[in-house]
């Protein structure tokens, strides 16, 4: 049973349903989950053991239907447990020192050029010792005296910042790949670093300047532009446009409605130039400078270029960098995506191979190199090539797992990859693998290591089957089954019930004389066969505005203020007492009652959505009786009054 799946801290027996044990501490987690003090009706032990039971009991008829093996089923679970288990999966004191490290960087910018040697991440030894000794070599030129920026221009294979002496321009945390970016700041300002390697190839780095972060700035624009290639003429054209623009502005013109009459990006022109904050690197150079150094708000620069055209910048706002506690949420979630990331995961996995005593056979692995082939890039390589691997590859736990584990694992591989050696791509497939193998193993380790997991398991697992056949018995079933919602509204019409009703006109009038005279009509008028209109138009011969219909309808005593009014002082919903017509007249008022309504059954269409919230009770009821009658359920009295002991 799913129950067994479960850890449990205390292992008393408190219920049995046929042959599913509950324990004594799941009833009284829940308990205590739902009966806190800001419950708005908190239950006692017995009254809390009835809803109980009920919930267990259609837990384990879904599970008995199977529902908890369909795949929709398994998918969503899936999903869940990926996220509950995250917080597990991580090293926490890694992540601080991250998340600390990436705070304090975050008050520095960098400016840095570079000097890059290609190389994949997953090179051939030969491809990546060319490159090794390459880098290596122009590292003892520059300390040999060698001028930086002549050889990157001379050697960078960074085709951008190569023929620019391989600036870089300034950048912050987070905008250059980490391993590039913690040799920045660890680099003292005109020094460079020794060669470092990242996925692009080997770097290396000098630091040009470091200076404080300047926080972010929110600008509009106005931005008249050139083609790319643009001659003189075309740019003094441009220039003498963003001008006239400019002298408007010095006139007192407002800046969004010329940003929107004249800004070429059109994107920000419809919001009156108004771009989004940005930080350090964000924008290119020459912008990013302009709009820093404006210093008021609402101040404007003159007309600056760039190589998009001309721009007027206007500063709206600026922010200096915020406390930690503002952004540590925000610094966690971009250290979740970015590589340091792995620090973390890395360190976890290294713990947990300790931990369980993780152990692999060098030899078994290299029998892999021989009987793995270039197909496997294709996603073509077939199982039988290992089919004589048995050897014991690697143990978890004191657990042996087969070669043969690996070989379901590359027979798998079906997707197309970089070709590289077989022997590079054994050895950091295998390590892939063998990481997924200590992570899984760990998951399944977690609801013993860590009950609260369990626990969080358990209830998601049978919320979602609760949810499920709930929906199937009870909250669909009562939509959809219009025959059985008819029958049981025949069965019940009588608690849907209007209170006393009245059909009644109401006129508003002039004067007293209007009313009196309108009553007068109104009370002739089936015998003279005459409309309301027809009325009115005898009543507005002289005065177009003597007399209107305000409302006309079937009211209860709530539905109209004025008909509410009126019943205080002549009781006009006390059906039993009163004959229509009834008329009642004020100076500016005519009300004429054409009928007094008892106490009736609304009709289905007006109280659909409480006859089907009724029924649903009702299908829940019968279905909990069936439920009883078909499960034995047994509670252990002298667990539950030790429970009973123990939540006084």
């Amino acid at each position: 049973m799913v129950g067994n799946l479960w850890s449990q801290n205390n292992n008393k027996t408190f219920m049995t349903i046929d042959n599913e044990n509950i324990s004594k501490d799941e009833f009284i987690r829940i308990y205590k989950k739902n009966n806190t003090i800001d419950s708005e009706s908190p239950k006692n032990v017995d009254d809390y053991l009835k809803l109980f039971t009920n919930f267990k009991l259609k837990v384990h008829d879904a599970e008995m239907q199977g529902l908890d093996t369909t795949s929709s089923f398994k998918r969503e679970m899936k999903n869940y447990k990926k996220q509950l288990v995250k917080p597990y999966l991580t090293d926490s004191a890694v992540d601080n020192q991250l998340m600390q490290e990436a705070y304090k960087r975050m008050h520095y910018d960098i400016r840095a050029a570079h000097i890059l040697v290609l190389v994949a991440a997953n090179a051939t030894p030969k491809d990546t010792l060319i490159a090794y000794n390459k880098i290596w070599k122009i590292y003892k030129e520059l300390k040999a005296g060698k001028d930086f920026s002549e050889e990157a221009k001379k050697y960078s294979e960074d085709k951008q910042t190569g023929p620019k002496g391989g600036d870089l321009g300034y950048f912050t945390v987070f905008q250059m790949v980490y391993p590039f970016e913690t040799v920045a700041y660890n680099t003292p300002v005109g020094k460079f670093s020794k060669p470092v390697r990242t996925r692009f190839g080997y770097h290396i780095i000098k630091v040009l300047d470091k200076r404080p972060n300047k926080g972010r700035v929110k600008v509009a624009h106005i931005m008249i532009t050139y083609p790319k290639g643009a001659s003189k003429k075309q740019i003094d054209q441009a220039k003498a446009k963003i001008d006239s623009i400019y002298q408007l502005l010095e006139k007192g013109n407002d800046f969004s409605d010329l940003a929107k009459k004249y800004s070429d990006d059109k994107g920000s022109a419809r919001k009156g130039g108004e771009l989004n904050w940005f930080g350090t690197g964000q924008m290119i150079p020459t912008f990013e400078e302009a709009a820093f150094s404006i210093k008021n708000k609402g101040d404007y620069t003159k007309p600056i270029q760039t190589s998009f055209g001309w721009h007027i910048i206007k500063l709206i706002d600026r922010e200096p960098i915020k406390s930690y506690n503002d952004v540590k949420y925000n610094i966690k979630n971009k250290i979740s995506k970015d590589a340091r990331a792995q620090k973390s995961r890395e360190a976890v996995i290294n713990k947990l191979k300790k931990e369980y005593n993780f152990s692999y056979d060098k030899n078994a692995l290299a029998d892999f190199y021989k009987v793995v082939d270039d197909s496997i890039f294709f996603g073509k390589w077939k199982p039988k090539q290992a089919a004589k691997l048995n050897k014991t590859l690697f143990t978890i736990d004191g657990k042996k797992y087969s070669q043969q584990e690996y070989v379901k694992h590359l027979a798998a591989q079906k997707r197309r990859l970089q070709k590289e050696p077989i022997k590079t791509f054994i050895d950091n497939d295998f390590k892939k693998f063998i990481n997924q193998e200590i992570i899984n193993y760990e998951i399944t380790k977690l609801p013993e290591k860590y009950p609260e997991f369990g626990y969080l398991l358990k209830e998601y697992h049978d919320g979602i089957l609760l949810f499920n056949l709930m929906d199937k018995k009870v909250w669909s079933k009562a939509i959809k089954d219009t025959v059985g919602l008819k029958a049981f509204y025949e069965k019940t019409k009588n608690k849907y019930l209007w209170d006393n009703r009245v059909s009644a006109t109401i006129f508003k009038v002039k004067d007293k004389k209007v009313a009196e005279k309108l009553e007068k009509l109104l009370k002739t008028q089936q015998k003279k066969n005459r409309t309301d209109d027809e009325i009115l138009d005898i009543i507005n011969k002289k005065d177009s505005t003597a007399a209107t219909i305000e409302v006309k309808g079937t009211f209860t005593k709530d539905d109209n203020q004025t008909l509410s009014d009126a019943d205080k002082l002549y009781h006009i919903f006390e059906s039993g007492k009163n004959k229509a017509p009834m008329f009642i007249v004020t100076d500016n008022m005519v009300i004429e009652i054409t009928k007094f309504l008892p106490p009736q059954p609304k009709a289905l269409k007006d109280v659909r959505g409480l006859v089907i919230a009724d029924y649903q009770d009702t299908l829940e009821k019968e279905w909990i009786d069936q439920l009883k009658k078909k499960y034995k359920v047994t509670i252990n009295q002298s667990v539950l009054d030790e429970i009973k002991k123990e939540l006084k």
